[in-house]
């Protein structure tokens, strides 16, 4: 099956689920002895996003506070920490 790190990853360690690839183009520091799926299939990759929604018609006013906040979060020491070890520590956006 295919999932995302931060809910397999764990499972892995535990030795509940055995991690065969990453889908990633390259590999993740969080899981640095799984190999990619690109290294067996040339130029394979698919990863996957996750968005953080406000209900339509919410004012610009809040929503610019929203995404204001969630930069300052995602910019914080101990977070980019966390997401790292739940194989998220990267960001192609180029606020983080």
């Amino acid at each position: 099956m295919f999932d995302n790190m931060p809910s397999a990853l764990p499972m892995a360690k535990e030795g509940k689920i055995r991690a065969v690839a990453q889908t990633t183009a390259k590999r993740s520091s969080a899981a640095p002895d799984v190999p990619t799926v690109a290294e067996t299939i040339s130029g394979f990759e698919a990863t996957t996003w996750f968005a953080i929604f406000a209900p339509a018609n919410t004012p610009k006013p809040i929503v610019d506070r929203l995404q204001a906040e969630v930069v300052r979060i995602f910019k914080l020491p101990d977070v980019q920490e966390k997401l790292k070890t739940l194989g998220l520590g990267f960001c192609r956006n180029k606020e983080f």
